[in-house]
Protein backbone atom coordinates (compact mmCIF):
# COMPACT_ATOMS: atom_id res chain seq x y z
CA UNK A 1 0.00 0.00 0.00
CA UNK A 2 3.07 2.28 0.49
CA UNK A 3 4.44 1.38 -2.53
CA UNK A 4 1.14 2.72 -4.17
CA UNK A 5 1.11 5.83 -2.21
CA UNK A 6 4.48 6.81 -3.19
CA UNK A 7 3.77 6.10 -6.70
CA UNK A 8 0.86 8.22 -7.09
CA UNK A 9 2.37 11.25 -4.54
CA UNK A 10 5.29 11.21 -7.08
CA UNK A 11 2.90 11.14 -10.43
CA UNK A 12 0.82 14.22 -8.74
CA UNK A 13 3.33 16.22 -7.91
CA UNK A 14 5.58 15.34 -11.35
CA UNK A 15 2.60 16.77 -13.29
CA UNK A 16 1.97 19.98 -11.06
CA UNK A 17 5.94 20.61 -11.50
CA UNK A 18 5.21 19.97 -15.30
CA UNK A 19 2.59 22.67 -15.08
CA UNK A 20 3.94 24.98 -13.35
CA UNK A 21 6.88 24.85 -15.04
CA UNK A 22 4.78 25.25 -18.78
CA UNK A 23 2.87 28.12 -16.97
CA UNK A 24 6.19 29.83 -16.26
CA UNK A 25 7.63 29.68 -19.35
CA UNK A 26 4.32 30.82 -20.84
CA UNK A 27 4.90 33.78 -19.24
CA UNK A 28 8.53 34.09 -20.14
CA UNK A 29 7.18 33.56 -24.03
CA UNK A 30 3.92 36.67 -23.57
CA UNK A 31 6.63 39.08 -22.14
CA UNK A 32 9.15 38.15 -24.83
CA UNK A 33 6.61 38.15 -27.62
CA UNK A 34 5.02 41.56 -25.98
CA UNK A 35 2.09 42.97 -27.64
CA UNK A 36 2.90 40.55 -30.51
CA UNK A 37 1.43 37.69 -28.30
CA UNK A 38 -2.05 36.71 -29.94
CA UNK A 39 -4.13 33.50 -30.20
CA UNK A 40 -2.88 32.85 -34.16
CA UNK A 41 0.48 31.86 -33.16
CA UNK A 42 0.76 28.32 -32.38
CA UNK A 43 4.33 27.86 -32.29
CA UNK A 44 7.57 29.46 -31.33
CA UNK A 45 11.12 28.84 -32.54
CA UNK A 46 13.97 30.48 -30.34
CA UNK A 47 16.67 30.50 -32.84
CA UNK A 48 20.10 31.94 -31.36
CA UNK A 49 23.16 33.85 -33.78
CA UNK A 50 25.56 34.26 -31.21
CA UNK A 51 27.46 31.71 -28.46
CA UNK A 52 25.57 29.20 -30.57
CA UNK A 53 26.35 25.85 -32.72
CA UNK A 54 25.94 27.52 -35.84
CA UNK A 55 24.95 24.45 -37.80
CA UNK A 56 21.75 23.59 -35.52
CA UNK A 57 20.77 27.84 -36.10
CA UNK A 58 21.97 27.45 -39.98
CA UNK A 59 20.18 23.92 -40.20
CA UNK A 60 16.97 25.23 -38.45
CA UNK A 61 16.94 28.30 -40.77
CA UNK A 62 17.58 26.48 -44.10
CA UNK A 63 14.68 23.85 -43.53
CA UNK A 64 11.72 26.12 -41.84
CA UNK A 65 10.91 27.89 -45.66
CA UNK A 66 11.14 23.90 -46.57
CA UNK A 67 8.13 22.79 -44.45
CA UNK A 68 5.14 22.64 -46.82
CA UNK A 69 1.22 22.25 -46.17
CA UNK A 70 1.50 24.30 -43.14
CA UNK A 71 0.28 28.04 -42.08
CA UNK A 72 3.45 29.74 -41.63
CA UNK A 73 2.28 32.98 -40.22
CA UNK A 74 1.34 30.92 -37.27
CA UNK A 75 5.06 30.35 -36.69
CA UNK A 76 6.92 32.91 -34.83
CA UNK A 77 10.75 33.06 -34.94
CA UNK A 78 12.60 34.96 -32.77
CA UNK A 79 16.06 35.77 -33.80
CA UNK A 80 18.27 36.62 -30.99
CA UNK A 81 21.82 38.00 -30.76
CA UNK A 82 23.57 41.54 -28.96
CA UNK A 83 23.95 42.57 -32.94
CA UNK A 84 20.92 44.09 -34.68
CA UNK A 85 23.48 43.58 -38.00
CA UNK A 86 24.24 39.87 -37.22
CA UNK A 87 20.34 39.39 -37.03
CA UNK A 88 19.73 41.89 -40.37
CA UNK A 89 22.46 39.96 -42.13
CA UNK A 90 20.83 36.41 -41.25
CA UNK A 91 17.55 37.16 -42.28
CA UNK A 92 18.92 38.72 -45.90
CA UNK A 93 17.77 36.14 -48.32
CA UNK A 94 16.49 33.19 -45.75
CA UNK A 95 13.75 33.25 -47.59
CA UNK A 96 11.48 33.74 -44.34
CA UNK A 97 9.06 36.47 -44.77
CA UNK A 98 5.92 34.14 -44.49
CA UNK A 99 6.58 33.53 -40.72
CA UNK A 100 6.29 36.30 -38.36
CA UNK A 101 9.76 37.51 -37.38
CA UNK A 102 11.00 39.48 -34.20
CA UNK A 103 14.16 40.89 -33.72
CA UNK A 104 15.67 39.88 -30.71
CA UNK A 105 18.96 42.11 -30.72
CA UNK A 106 18.88 43.15 -26.67
CA UNK A 107 19.71 38.85 -26.28
CA UNK A 108 16.54 38.95 -23.88
CA UNK A 109 15.60 35.25 -25.11
CA UNK A 110 18.85 33.92 -23.80
CA UNK A 111 18.74 35.80 -20.50
CA UNK A 112 15.12 34.54 -19.86
CA UNK A 113 16.34 31.10 -20.24
CA UNK A 114 14.31 30.21 -23.19
CA UNK A 115 16.85 29.52 -25.31
CA UNK A 116 20.80 28.10 -24.88
CA UNK A 117 23.43 27.42 -27.66
CA UNK A 118 20.66 25.64 -29.80
CA UNK A 119 17.50 26.84 -31.02
CA UNK A 120 14.11 25.87 -29.32
CA UNK A 121 10.58 25.27 -30.04
CA UNK A 122 7.40 26.06 -28.24
CA UNK A 123 4.18 24.80 -28.97
CA UNK A 124 1.24 26.53 -27.90
CA UNK A 125 -2.63 25.87 -27.89
CA UNK A 126 -5.97 27.45 -26.53
CA UNK A 127 -3.16 30.02 -24.73
CA UNK A 128 -1.28 27.44 -22.97
CA UNK A 129 2.38 26.15 -23.59
CA UNK A 130 1.95 22.57 -24.09
CA UNK A 131 5.60 21.60 -25.37
CA UNK A 132 8.81 22.69 -25.57
CA UNK A 133 12.12 21.17 -27.19
CA UNK A 134 15.56 21.81 -28.66
CA UNK A 135 16.43 21.50 -32.40
CA UNK A 136 20.22 20.22 -32.71
CA UNK A 137 21.48 19.57 -36.56
CA UNK A 138 20.87 15.45 -35.57
CA UNK A 139 17.10 16.00 -34.96
CA UNK A 140 16.36 19.23 -36.94
CA UNK A 141 14.30 17.15 -39.28
CA UNK A 142 12.48 15.40 -36.42
CA UNK A 143 11.58 18.38 -34.83
CA UNK A 144 10.34 20.28 -37.16
CA UNK A 145 8.13 17.39 -38.14
CA UNK A 146 6.70 17.82 -34.94
CA UNK A 147 5.75 21.36 -34.95
CA UNK A 148 4.52 20.87 -38.07
CA UNK A 149 2.39 17.90 -37.23
CA UNK A 150 0.97 20.01 -34.19
CA UNK A 151 0.21 23.07 -37.01
CA UNK A 152 -1.57 20.66 -38.80
CA UNK A 153 -3.72 19.62 -35.44
CA UNK A 154 -4.67 23.04 -34.58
Amino acid sequence: MRKMFLVVLLVSTFACTSQNTHKEEFGKLVDLLADQMSDEIEAVVIIPLENACSSCSQMTIVKLPRMEEIEKSSIHLIFTARSGKLIEETLTDAGLEDFQIQKDPKYEAWKMGMVDNNPSYYLLKGGKLIEKGGITFENVDEQLLKISKHLEKS
